[in-house]
């Protein structure tokens, strides 16, 4: 790890949440040298970027805190497929079967389905009442 990220982590941990500008402000660099800083320490340390108010100026923008696991930051990397979290993935509503980022999709009547379902009747649909 670089001095600049050691030093990036001490300021999340004693001021977070903190915005790029601050940061950089703090660091005595560019936002863009920042930034290139932060995405590296994601990929070992647990940072979550949220749209918060920064405790340095106040304003409401992106914001980056330390948090403890990387379930608590929302990261998911390709080498930790387990922390997607299972109760968003969304469902065929044709077969039932979990739509996956591999899976070929379609939009059939306005419902998102895999595209081999596609033109087939629905296994389930929210009932509609009207009165």
């Amino acid at each position: 790890m670089t001095s600049v990220g050691r030093i990036l982590i001490e300021l999340l941990k004693e001021y977070g949440p903190l915005c790029e500008p601050c940061l950089s402000h703090h660091v005595r660099m560019p936002v863009a040298r920042v930034t290139v800083v932060l995405n590296r320490l994601r990929q070992s340390v647990a940072v979550r970027i949220d749209h918060d108010q920064c405790l340095r100026c106040a304003e409401f923008t992106q914001t980056f805190a330390l948090v403890k696991t990387h379930e608590d930051a929302d990261v998911v990397t390709r080498t930790a497929p387990a922390s997607v979290r299972r109760e968003d993935d969304p469902v065929c509503p044709v077969c039932l079967k979990t739509i996956e980022p591999k899976h070929a999709v379609t939009v059939d009547h306005g419902e998102v389905v895999h595209a081999d379902c596609w033109g087939k009747k629905p296994v389930r649909r929210d009932p509609i009442r009207r009165f």
